[in-house]
């Protein structure tokens, strides 16, 4: 259920960058090209952080509103909503890679984060549980 709950930040993020990358592609050859980036990289921060925040906020309230058996779901919302943020953002950041040509920077990064994110799980799961494979 904290997945699901958090899920709501997605939404909102993916709504954002989907309406995004066609625009920035567009723009790419416009001398303001850099300052829209930016301008649209902060408004997806400050839409992002204001929508993590509420939901961090209110998830006890999500909770007992949308499944009350499921309180002990908590923490992992506080992890997810956290992830899906950074995942939007990275989202966004890496249109700049991709408009300069430089996608092999992406593809490190994935690898290494796939790496990275398969080690730590399997090292936090027997400390956490659920919690650390999130």
């Amino acid at each position: 259920m904290g997945t699901k709950i958090s899920g709501i930040l997605q939404i909102i993020l993916a709504a954002i960058t989907m309406a995004w990358r066609p625009l920035a592609v567009d723009i790419k050859e416009n001398p303001n090209a850099p300052k829209e980036y930016n301008r649209i990289f902060n408004f997806l921060l400050a839409v992002g952080c204001t929508a993590t925040a509420v939901i961090l906020l209110f998830r006890q309230e999500l909770i007992q509103f949308f499944a009350p058996d499921y309180r002990a779901s908590s923490p992992i919302i506080v992890i997810m909503a956290i992830y899906y943020l950074v995942t939007g953002l990275a989202f966004t950041l890496t249109i700049g890679i991709s408009v300069v040509k430089k996608t092999k920077i992406i593809t490190i990064a994935t690898v290494l984060a796939v790496f990275t994110k398969i080690g730590l799980s399997i090292l936090l799961i027997n400390y956490f549980g659920l919690i650390g494979i999130a």
